[in-house]
């Protein structure tokens, strides 16, 4: 009965390994104590449990030795001393756990991924960072799929096509996931397996094919240590999981966003994403001419311009950020007082210039800059909009001596877009993904609708993504 109980903390330890460490440790650690009571004295240790425990205590005193002791540091280590206790008898049980737990990891990591590619109608999260970051960050996931894959291999229970579509399916994502030097390790240990049981003819091809393929493999990507590279650079993806520092680094965000300190006259009294923010005054602030004069101040996220401006008139608000351009001759009519400022401050699209995009064509980046209305839009925003002639103003240090005059001239950009090959009848598609707000842009859909229409007088044929901000900063 104990045994069996023991082979099912084994189970669920192998399978959470890649999701949760401390749920790993917890299920290892309730093996080893329970299979130490099971015992009853008559167990002994043998010289490979002094060895890795030699090797699990190093771990364990390096670990609190670069991070702040806590009971919970405790529990996601110490338990990893028990480890081959927790084993013991338990090998069947432990390769069970990895068969199961690297059928879950593969198939929850290409849901994820076919998921987020069908939404944002886009490859990229197959690949690479943006496959693998499903998974916890401490597995490396190619690794753990190859202790999978072995456990398959010798695993009688797995006959006919089903051995090799499972391996087919560590295969795959393990490629997907990128580490290049975990798929060496596999690769070479799976061929040192293969050819004790065949003769040299039979695996001598595969591991010549499988030796070119490394080979081009580091050959394509010699600066990062992945194969990611090819879709997404990114020097610290290097293990095929996600990269320490960019889940700390994410992490201390989000626990600093729930909690965020600074030195202003107000203090972060409750958040709620995408819901609310809530401060309050800040009574020891340093400068008590500026001590806040009320107590507490609500902000509420409202990205629709109409939807701000019904709630500042019916009184939900008190204040409200970029109103809707055409309420504020109302506004003003009822009493509200409006303020403003200039803000040298501009909005570009940015324009892809990967192999193939039409944005190379000089001609055309010149059209669509003819083409932009740019007093136009300052009409569409109430005049509350400086009429930009580029990133900086003349006259700025920066300006230049640019040849190129940008100004509003549709004719000029049909020329260019007719030189460029392309017509009314004939005209050039183009998609342009953007956000309903974010950055403190103020009016982006109607900017942006204004603009798509001015291009599509020229010879364009425009497409808008409107997606969230914090989903656009990922594309």
């Amino acid at each position: 009965m104990e045994r069996q109980i023991i082979s099912y903390f084994v189970r669920a330890a192998a399978i959470l390994m890649p999701w949760w460490d401390l749920g790993t440790g917890v299920a290892l650690a309730a093996a080893a104590v329970l299979s130490l009571v099971a015992a009853r004295g008559r167990w002994k240790p043998l010289p490979v449990d002094v060895a890795l425990w030699s090797g699990f205590a190093a771990l364990a005193a390096s670990a609190l030795w670069t991070s702040a002791p806590s009971l919970e540091t405790m529990l996601r280590w110490m338990p990893m001393l028990w480890v081959p206790l927790a084993l013991r008898r338990q090998h069947r049980a432990w390769n069970e756990g990895l068969i199961a737990g690297g059928i879950v990891l593969s198939l929850g990591l290409l849901g994820h991924a076919a998921y987020l590619a069908f939404a944002a109608q886009s490859l990229e999260p197959l690949f690479y960072r943006d496959f693998a970051e499903f998974a916890h960050q401490h597995s490396y996931l190619t690794l753990y799929l190859g202790l999978a894959g072995a456990s398959v291999a010798t695993d009688l229970r797995f006959r006919g096509a089903i051995r090799p579509f499972v391996l087919g399916l560590f295969a795959l994502v393990a490629v997907l996931a990128g580490s290049r030097m975990a798929l060496a390790a596999v690769v070479l240990g799976g061929l040192w397996w293969f050819s004790g049981r065949s003769k040299s003819r039979r695996w001598m091809p595969w591991a010549l094919g499988l030796g070119i393929v490394l080979v081009l493999a580091v050959a394509l990507v010699p600066s990062e240590r992945s194969l990611g590279k090819l879709t997404k650079a990114d020097p610290y993806w290097a293990t095929g999981s996600v990269d320490t520092r960019v889940v700390q680094a994410k992490a201390a965000w989000t626990a600093f966003a729930a909690d965020a300190s600074g030195s202003g006259p107000f203090k972060m009294a409750r958040f709620v994403p995408r819901e609310r923010l809530e401060v309050v005054a800040n009574k020891a602030y340093w400068y008590p001419k500026r001590t806040p004069k009320i107590d507490r101040v609500v902000m509420l996220p409202m990205p629709e311009a109409n939807a701000r401006t019904a709630a500042l008139l019916s009184g939900q608000v008190d204040w409200i950020e970029a109103p809707a351009p055409d309420a504020m001759a109302r506004m003003k009519e009822r009493g509200f007082v409006i303020h403003s400022n200039p803000q040298p401050h501009v909005w570009p699209w940015q324009l892809s210039f990967v192999e193939g995009s039409p944005w190379l064509n000089r001609d055309v980046r010149h059209a669509a800059n003819l083409c932009v209305d740019r007093a136009g839009l300052s009409q569409l925003l109430g005049g509350m909009m400086g009429v930009p002639k580029g990133t900086v103003p003349p006259g700025h240090p920066w300006w230049g001596d640019p040849k190129f005059d940008i100004r509003y001239d549709v004719k000029a950009a049909q020329a260019l877009m007719a030189k460029a090959g392309h017509s009314a009848a004939k005209p050039l598609k183009v998609k342009m993904q953007i956000s309903a707000s974010g950055s403190g842009q103020m009016q982006p859909l109607p900017m942006n609708e204004l603009v798509k229409s001015q291009l599509d007088s020229a010879g364009f044929e425009t497409k808008l993504d409107v997606m969230d901000w914090n989903a656009l900063l990922d594309v």
